[in-house]
């Protein structure tokens, strides 16, 4: 809160979004609720933007819900809410990404409630400069960029999974200054393999600027994030450690030039666990990796990133009971000799990575590549405390310790 400087999580539930006072972060307090504005889903997505929240689920009919945050100011008790505003422009959808830069909010994989749809599951771009009453903007689902020949590679009915929209200042001298959404996408009819940017500074007339995939790695293109220098992209695949028994792999793509994004390194968490949500700060990514909860890679040197700590909200995958069948399961996934990544286009394998220990548990596998566990991470908060939304077990507040922090 820019007033009172007191810090707050923002949670999803299956049935609403709960408010909570985490301040004094040993002691979490629930300020209230705000019900779903149609039915339960586990999906439900949160921004915020001029001290609003901006609110998406997949449920039908949801659309967007607006929340004044400053009635939070002073509760000793907790509140079930009312909405402060609410957009219908669409029904279902994923996410919400919004550009506090531009004051414009992004909703992505969304069912629009135009006919026929104009917007398939691409952005539907909002101004929310005046929060209470979000004003439709304009649409992109896909297109050719300049230059480039239309065809299967460049559809105009991409389903867009998550993105980061950001005014761009990075090494590109083409786009200096431009509005940017980078992206992870695919067809409406395809499974998502694609890492896209679109320049969409004019809200009427977007553009595709780059389109590309990374073969024989993709599964499910997720979510990402850009570096503080706007040079490289972090970017999550939720299928490939399902589909493969690999550790937890991120893409590393190199965006100097902005037109042709080349996939550049790879980063490997010492666990057999799913990639979900990357965000970064500074020279640290902090990533929400399911099954092994929160890890942190220290980013300073990309192309050597490497992690320097976690938080493991979902231990019971660790081979506690070397006699159970998710013991053994988890134990012969890692006992993989080697592992591959892929550096400059060069594919090169690596040896053994050994096996990890979990704290208090003696030696331990490396872990299960399910969907359960770590969501979604917070670390931006100034106090420096990160929150973990753990499907199975709620809000996590951690912190640092100083040696992941030197």
């Amino acid at each position: 809160d820019p007033t009172t400087n007191r810090e707050y999580a923002l949670v999803g539930t299956s049935i609403n979004t709960t408010f909570v006072d985490i301040t004094v972060p040993q002691a979490p307090v629930v300020l209230g609720h705000l019900p779903t504005h149609t039915d339960p889903s586990a999906w439900r997505d949160i921004k915020v933007y001029d001290n609003h929240a901006f609110i998406v689920s997949e449920a039908d009919g949801h659309g967007m819900q607006v929340f004044d945050l400053t009635q939070l100011r002073g509760l000793t008790a907790p509140q079930t809410f009312a909405e402060t505003g609410h957009n219908s422009d669409f029904g279902n959808a994923h996410n919400i990404v919004i550009d506090e830069a531009s004051g414009y909010a992004y909703v992505v994989g969304a069912t629009d409630n135009t006919f026929p749809r104009t917007c398939f599951g691409g952005l539907m771009m909002f101004d929310i400069q005046t929060p209470a009453t979000p004003q439709f903007a304009g649409c992109f689902a896909g297109g050719v960029p300049v230059g480039k020949t239309p065809g299967p590679a460049y559809p105009t009915d991409v389903y867009i999974h998550d993105a980061q929209c950001i005014v761009y200042h990075g090494p590109d001298p083409d786009y200096q200054g431009r509005e940017l959404c980078i992206s992870s996408d695919g067809q409406i009819t395809n499974s998502n393999n694609y890492l896209a940017i679109a320049d969409i500074t004019d809200k009427a007339n977007p553009v595709q600027v780059a389109r590309a995939t990374y073969d024989e790695f993709a599964g499910y293109a997720h979510q990402g994030w850009i570096t503080d220098d706007h040079r490289y992209f972090i970017l999550n695949d939720e299928f490939d450690e399902f589909l493969t028994d690999s550790n937890t792999v991120s893409y590393v793509w190199d965006l100097q030039d902005l037109d042709a994004p080349v996939m550049f390194s790879t980063i490997t968490n010492p666990r057999d666990a799913i990639g979900h949500n990357t965000y970064i700060v500074g020279d640290r990514a902090y990533q929400a990796n399911y099954t092994s909860g929160l890890r942190i890679v220290d980013i300073a040197d990309i192309a050597n990133a490497s992690e320097i700590a976690y938080f493991d909200t979902h231990p019971e995958d660790d081979n506690d009971n070397p006699s159970s069948a998710l013991s053994l399961r988890s134990r012969a996934r890692c006992q993989a000799p080697s592992f591959a990544i892929k550096v400059h286009d060069q594919k090169q394998s690596v040896g053994p990575i050994g096996l990890p220990h979990h704290p208090g548990n003696g030696e331990s596998g490396c872990g299960l590549a399910s969907f359960q566990g770590a969501w979604g991470n917070y670390p931006f908060f100034a106090s420096g405390v990160i929150v973990i939304s753990d499907i199975d077990r709620g809000l996590f507040v951690v912190r640092p310790s100083a040696s992941a922090n030197q």
